[in-house]
């Protein structure tokens, strides 16, 4: 089996608008067109903290090996504070949703936030949508991004009044 590399040929700015638009379509799929505001932001603040750490490109090679990994059918675990990252979740790296604990809808794409809960692990689980009926998805970790990027609250004031596409 060939393998078709995701970034082959691009240029370092190509390589990241792809992967922004990537991460994009993954936020869209999992969370709709018009994703909760917070997790927009989380979005926007992981990204900053990644050009801040010249780390784009870096992601960008993990995700390619991930996804060859993957088609290869090898094992591969991440391990530490890759797990704080939404947009490493969203790029399928790693597994554990690192946002506060919430339900989201699979039709619809609302999100209800659970602020009594610590953890997505905890939520009932028999929960219906009220706009649909649909049977919600209990998930979060409440892990904060700044594990895996190092930043701190001054770089959430340097990106809060940017936005998503």
């Amino acid at each position: 089996m060939k393998y078709e590399y995701v970034f082959n040929d691009l240029s370092a700015l190509e390589i990241e608008c792809k992967l922004r638009q990537i991460i994009e379509n993954a936020l869209y799929q999992k969370y709709g067109d018009k994703p909760d505001e917070l997790i927009k932001k989380r979005i926007i603040d992981e990204w900053a903290a990644m050009e801040r750490s010249d780390t784009v490109l870096d992601v960008a090679a993990l995700y390619e090996l991930v996804i060859w990994l993957k088609k290869n059918n090898h094992p591969y675990w991440m391990r530490g504070c890759a797990g704080s990252s939404l947009i490493l979740y969203l790029l399928e790296i790693t597994f554990g949703n690192p946002l506060p604990p919430h339900y989201h809808c699979p039709v619809c794409h609302s999100v209800q936030w659970e602020t009594d809960y610590l953890d997505g692990f905890v939520l009932p689980k028999k929960k219906t949508c009220e706009q649909d009926q649909a049977t919600l998805i209990p998930d979060g970790h409440n892990v904060p991004w700044q594990t895996l990027w190092g930043y701190g609250p001054e770089l959430q004031a340097e990106t809060g009044n940017k936005k998503i596409n």
